[in-house]
Formats: C-alpha cells, sequence, structure tokens
C-alpha cells in the first residue's frame, strides 16, 4: 500500500493522505483507502495524548484489573513462532488507551501498526510514544519507582527491538508496489544489490536491480521521497525518545533502541537511492559526489533531525592535529559516524563511513573487487599479473 503521513505543524496532529494511484494499478488494497475515506485512521493520535477525561492527566492503572496481562498474552512476544492477530491487537491497545496513558500498550499498538498499516502506521506509533514520554514523565504509566528509577519503563520501550516482531517484519514491509510486477521491501532490495541472501523458501525468480528501479520510477519520486521523510522523522522520534530517559534518570536506563534506529536508516537510504532520477545505486553515488560539498543534511536527503530543529548551537570541531597514521584516519571515520548517528540520524554517512573503514586494510584488486567486480580483470592487466611467466 501506498500510503503517507504528513505532518500539520499548525494543530499537531497527523494528517493520513493516500496516494490514489488505482488508476495505474499501484495501490494492491483500495479498502484501506476506502476505511480512511470513512473515518477510520490509525488512530486519534491528538485525543490520545490529552489528559485522561475521566482520571487526569494519565487515567486508570491497568495493571490492577490485570488488562496488562491480557495485553502481553494478545501480543504472543515471547513466542517466536506465533504470530499475533494483528488487528486484534491493535483494537486491544487502543481501547487500554482510551482508559491510561500507559507505555507497554503504546508499544504494542505500534508493533501492530507495523503489521495493519505499513510504514506510515509504525512512524505514527512511534509518535505518540514520543508524545507521551515529553508530556507525561512523572505521572505516565508504568509508574517510576520511589527512587525514581525508570527501568520498568525501558524494558517495555525495548520491545520495539524484537526480531521477530518488529525488526524482520520492517525489513520485509513493502516499500513500493505495482500491481502486475509485485512488491518490493529493503530485504528485497538488498537481494537485488547483493547485499543479503534470499529468504528462505523464496521461489520463482529473485530480484533484479532494474525491475525495482523501474516500479521505484512508475510510482514516482515524490511518494518515495515523501515516505523517506517519514522515516527521517521517525528516527528522530527514536532519538528523542531515548533523551527523555536520558534527561530524567541518565543514560544507563534509557532503552537500546539502536537496533531498530539502524534498520529503519536503512530503508531511508533505499529509499532516497531509487527515488533518485534514474533511480538506483549508481545515481546515488552519482548524487553523493555532485553533493560532496552540501550541507550535511542535503546530503542526507532528510528533515533536520530533532538536535537541528531545536537550533542547537554549532559546535567547534572535536579533532586537534593532523591524520598522521592510518589508525588516525580510521580513529577519525569512527568519530564521523559517531556523530552523524548522534546529530542526524537519518544520514546514510555511517554505513559508507563502516565500507571505507573495511577498504583500509584491502590491497588494491581486493577494492576493486568489492566496489567494481568488473574491473579486476583491467587492474590485474595495469598490474601486469597477466604476463607470460
Amino acid at each position: 500500500m501506498l500510503y503517507l503521513i504528513k505532518q500539520d505543524e499548525a494543530s499537531s496532529t497527523l494528517e493520513v493522505s493516500f496516494r490514489c494511484l488505482f488508476a495505474a494499478g499501484k495501490v494492491v488494497a483500495p479498502e484501506m483507502y476506502q476505511a480512511y475515506q470513512d473515518g477510520d485512521p490509525f488512530m486519534d493520535l491528538q485525543g490520545l495524548l490529552e489528559p485522561h477525561h475521566e482520571a487526569p492527566p494519565t487515567g486508570a492503572d491497568l495493571d490492577a484489573a490485570g488488562e496488562i496481562l491480557t495485553l502481553d498474552m494478545l501480543a504472543k512476544w515471547g513466542a517466536p513462532d506465533e504470530e499475533p492477530e494483528w488487528e486484534e491487537l491493535r483494537s486491544a491497545c487502543l481501547a487500554a488507551l482510551d482508559k491510561s496513558r500507559d507505555l507497554r500498550p503504546a508499544v504494542y499498538l505500534t508493533a501492530a501498526l507495523l503489521h495493519t498499516h505499513g510504514i506510515p502506521g509504525f512512524a505514527d506509533g512511534l509518535r505518540l510514544l514520543r508524545g507521551l514520554l515529553e508530556q507525561y514523565w512523572e505521572p505516565l504509566f508504568p509508574p517510576l519507582d520511589e527512587d525514581g528509577d525508570a527501568m520498568e519503563r525501558s524494558s517495555a520501550l525495548f520491545n520495539l527491538t524484537n526480531f521477530h516482531k518488529v525488526l524482520k517484519p520492517l525489513r520485509n514491509t513493502p516499500l513500493v508496489e505495482d500491481r502486475a510486477v509485485g512488491r518490493f521491501s529493503l530485504q528485497d532490495i538488498e537481494v537485488a544489490e547483493g547485499k543479503a541472501e534470499a529468504r528462505e523458501g523464496q521461489g520463482g525468480e529473485l530480484p533484479q536491480v532494474g525491475v525495482i528501479q523501474a516500479v521505484f520510477q512508475a510510482v514516482g519520486q515524490e511518494t518515495s521521497r515523501e515516505l523517506a521523510a517519514t522515516i527521517a522523522r521517525a528516527v528522530d522520534d527514536l532519538v528523542a525518545i531515548e533523551s527523555q530517559f536520558r534527561e530524567h534518570c541518565g543514560p544507563d536506563q534509557a532503552p537500546d533502541l539502536s537496533r531498530l534506529k539502524e534498520q529503519l536508516q536503512r530503508v531511508g537510504v533505499a529509499l532516497r537511492t531509487y527515488s533518485l532520477e534514474g533511480a538506483g545505486p549508481a545515481a546515488a553515488a552519482i548524487e553523493a559526489g555532485e553533493d560532496s560539498e552540501t550541507p550535511a543534511s542535503r546530503v542526507s536527503g532528510s528533515e533536520p533531525s530533532a538536535s537541528q530543529a531545536i537550533g542547537a548551537a554549532p559546535q567547534p570541531p572535536a579533532m586537534a592535529g593532523e591524520i598522521r597514521s592510518r589508525q588516525d584516519a580510521v580513529a577519525a571515520m569512527e568519530g564521523i559516524a559517531r556523530y552523524f548517528r548522534r546529530h542526524e540520524p537519518s544520514s546514510p554517512i555511517p554505513l559508507l563511513m563502516e565500507r571505507a573503514k573495511r577498504l583500509v586494510d584491502m590491497d588494491f584488486l581486493s577494492i576493486l573487487r568489492d566496489v567494481a567486480p568488473d574491473a579486476v580483470p583491467q587492474g590485474e592487466k595495469l598490474r601486469g599479473d597477466d604476463k607470460p611467466e
């Protein structure tokens, strides 16, 4: 399904707008669009962030009535081989959140939205989690311990890194679809590019870069870029969630959401790569070369990060002196990667730095094999390897 969330900054609500591409055959589930037209959006985000109407500000304790245990059973988080009824879980979480402002049903809801409404729904859920933490830190459920310990909240949020319920489905969520050709996910893109193995049991022809390029071009750059912007905002929301824990109780109690952030960043990189004119990895490399002197936000192709949005003061360079050794160069690349992960989490720069580090200890032909396999014979010829003995 191709549907997008747009942020209405004036009212701080989310307006869900679906790209009506039925005539072009680009939407495979028109009933989803019709449901939204009939007044069934993902959820009432604004309403769920308002103080509870009966017991302000955060409503009732769901533990007292055993409702959290019921949600745990529906979610089946500890059973990797069992798939929850995601629509049932979504409805149960919304009912629970109508009674209480509680992170635990909000986390399950976020995961359920990934399965029922794709990446836009998942991003909607992350925005809810961020809003709950920012607006209701003290009275939010589950409650803080007497000494202000927030480990129960951190554990609830760590559920977002569950491989079978979140990370793997996110990797397999369609990013682009065509009724005639099929749907393609991050997994399909990385298989086509030779970066990942095909899924076990995946039959038929493996995904091809040229086919994926054609589908992205048929759908249009704007659609892909807007979905990439949704991903960038989701990463910013994750950064803000972690920041709430660091601010209130220190880094030791902040949930480690790095695996989820990295997965979202890879999705964002794929979307930006294939939304370029001409699409595909080659076009992305050309654009990266042309934009090498532009500001970081242009290179990343994303919205300003959370730190940029609040007008953070410019920071002085952290490095001092020249790079005098290979170890210094590797350390510099690691520092660059750390900076972008922290301050511009939607940027592809950390991935590029990791690849550059991998090339450091390679010889000339090994680098050619990694970056341009077709050029290896010419490289061997230049080196004289083809001379008769």
